[in-house]
């Protein structure tokens, strides 16, 4: 995909859950992610569940094999082996400026393949816009939003017309009543991030198979 072929992404609220909530979600955790639940007390419409990334696996690993997909200026569009796409900046002084070289290098000084495996709505809906994932996945996905928004509209609406609520203290009740879908939407990525994984690894064995063969291995 080009690097501006992204997805949609969601804006925050005034109210989120916190770290120790965020620590519930350790199958996400381990694809580099936590999921923040946000609201607002006076909106309707607007309140999200958010994905963050949680280290620096994004960040493309020196001697990493692949190929140049795009230049774009003093970007690079570098394909991993195992299919990851990561994007370059060659300038001098770019804080994440990594080497390009001919040849995939021995396979002994490989990093491990699948280093980034995250995933969020904003990937996912990019792949899809690419017709590189089925679209079902993206309203799967936004359906769960929809229903933590309705969720936490719903509890918060009675506090709307009182001028004695101690809101923060209201917004941690208000998510943890609505965490099921917080769950709802760990399950539905962690799903994604596995069966994307699954295929990159097959991915992953054909094209390091093909570059030993053809002596770029070396």
């Amino acid at each position: 995909m080009p690097r501006d072929f992204g997805g949609f992404a969601y804006g925050g609220g005034d109210f989120s859950t916190d770290d120790d909530d965020a620590k519930r979600f350790t199958k996400y955790a381990a694809h580099g992610g936590k999921l923040i639940g946000v609201s607002t007390q006076e909106r309707d419409l607007g309140n999200h569940i958010l994905s963050r990334r949680i280290d620096k696996r994004h960040e493309l690993a020196d001697k990493t094999p692949g190929i140049v997909w795009e230049v774009d200026d003093s970007y690079v569009t570098f394909v991993t082996l195992d299919g990851a796409r990561y994007l370059v900046n060659l300038s001098q002084g770019s804080s994440n400026n990594v080497m390009i070289s001919l040849g995939a290098g021995p396979e002994s000084e490989w990093p491990k393949p699948l280093a980034d495996t995250y995933v969020d709505v904003t990937i996912v809906s990019g792949w899809a816009k690419a017709g590189a994932h089925p679209q079902k996945a993206v309203d799967e996905l936004s359906a769960i939003d929809d229903a933590w928004n309705q969720c936490v509209a719903k509890a918060w609406k009675p506090t709307r017309i009182r001028n004695d609520v101690n809101v923060r203290a209201k917004a941690v009740d208000v998510h943890k009543g609505c965490r099921k879908h917080m769950d709802d939407l760990e399950k539905a990525l962690v799903k994604i991030a596995d069966e994307r994984a699954k295929a990159r690894k097959a991915l992953f064995d054909k094209a390091a198979a093909r570059a030993k063969e053809v002596g770029a291995a070396k």
